[in-house]
């Protein structure tokens, strides 16, 4: 995303998810993170999950039915 952050656009779009930090490590979704995704995700229309670092990457998550 450009300069409006990927941050931003999920405070101002999206309303059912949730964001974590993997602090030093990589962004990289654990089997954890894409069961989590994988689940709430029947429950709503669709789910995010945002994924952030201490280096500033992130990685966005999204799961929905099919």
């Amino acid at each position: 995303m450009q300069e409006y952050g990927v941050a931003q656009f999920v405070e101002d779009n999206v309303k059912i998810g949730f964001m974590h930090s993997h602090h030093t490590m990589a962004t990289t979704p654990s089997g954890t993170d894409i069961t989590q995704v994988q689940e709430l995700a029947g429950s709503y229309d669709y789910f995010v999950s945002l994924i952030v670092n201490t280096a500033g990457s992130y990685t966005l998550l999204v799961g929905y039915e099919v």
